[in-house]
């Protein structure tokens, strides 16, 4: 009886000590940075790229100010936003994310925001969430660039940068397993955008000779599991990502236990990661929603200097 009662009162210390770390570090938030290798474009060279995804209408200090201050701190170029800034549930309130968002919009820098399966759920179910993504939409400043399937080109001295921002069929967040993704299916998409861009004048104007000359491609994706299709369909330069949450808890040598897909033991987690030419930096995520659980795992803005 001594040993159960031992055992018991141990599980339940660790309980304890779990609740207590991971309230912690739901408290916290911190910037990383990274630097993307060899970075071919001259003009472009020192530009700060900010990733943000996963806020799910988190709070840092009164009205974000802690997690406002920090990307301000961060002198960004232009910001990213990986999706999932809103929490896709009936009735969710999304007034706190909207608040930084739009705070966030007067920064000196363009802001280009891709959705996550979070947006993309309240857009598509009408019958369960009703309006909800289009007061999203239309209370949020009009100075952040929705990227649905669509691309921008910025051009600076005779060079192109290109964000991409992906929107993905929903069945490819499928749980519990990964749905094989169709061979062209992410290049009809690109190619789509490509068209009624109509990249060719885009080129001619900026006086380059090909298509990967003087080009720097960006695809925001927010779901990370398709990083491979996205190096080999549209050979994309560098891809930022989000959706995983650095997989809650984290554990030295095993790593990210559990994606948010169902996944144990994930490939991808959070930091960089290279599939032949191309470069994934992926966000462990700014908040939570269902399961607010983070141990070694502190909410983060990603910086990479290119």
């Amino acid at each position: 009886m001594k040993i159960l009662t031992g055992i018991a009162i141990f599980i339940l210390i660790c309980l304890l000590l779990v609740f207590l770390e991971s309230w912690r570090e739901n408290r916290k938030v911190k910037a990383v940075q990274y630097h993307y290798p060899d970075f071919p474009l001259q003009n472009w060279k020192g530009t700060k790229i900010m990733l943000l995804s996963d806020l799910h209408n988190c709070v840092y200090g009164r009205n974000n100010e802690k997690l406002l201050r920090l990307v301000q701190g961060q002198n960004p170029d232009i910001i990213l936003i990986a999706g999932d800034m809103l929490v896709g549930k009936k009735d969710a309130d999304f007034g706190d994310a909207v608040h930084f968002l739009n705070n966030l919009a007067e920064m000196d820098c363009p802001i280009y925001y891709g959705h996550g399966n979070h947006e993309l759920r309240t857009k598509l179910y009408k019958e369960q969430y009703g309006d909800m993504y289009e007061r999203f939409r239309k209370e949020l400043s009009p100075k952040i660039k929705f990227l649905i399937n669509e691309s921008v080109t910025l051009e600076k001295d005779g060079e192109l940068l290109k964000i991409f921002g992906l929107d993905l069929d929903r069945k490819y967040y499928q749980r519990f397993k990964k749905v094989q993704m169709e061979e062209q299916y992410l290049a009809h998409l690109w190619e789509k955008d490509q068209k009624e861009k109509n990249p060719s004048d885009e080129r001619k104007k900026a006086g380059l000779e090909n298509e990967k000359k003087g080009l720097f491609s960006i695809l925001i994706a927010h779901n990370p599991l398709y990083f491979k299709e996205y190096a080999k369909q549209l050979e994309v330069d560098m891809v930022v990502s989000g959706h995983y949450h650095g997989c809650m808890v984290r554990l030295p040598i095993l790593g990210g236990v559990l994606s948010p897909q169902i996944g144990f033991f994930p490939k991808y987690v959070a930091g960089e990661y290279r599939q032949g030419d191309s470069m994934m930096y992926l966000s462990a995520g700014l908040g939570n929603h269902s399961i607010k659980l983070r141990i070694g795992n502190i909410p983060e803005v990603v910086v990479v200097t290119l």
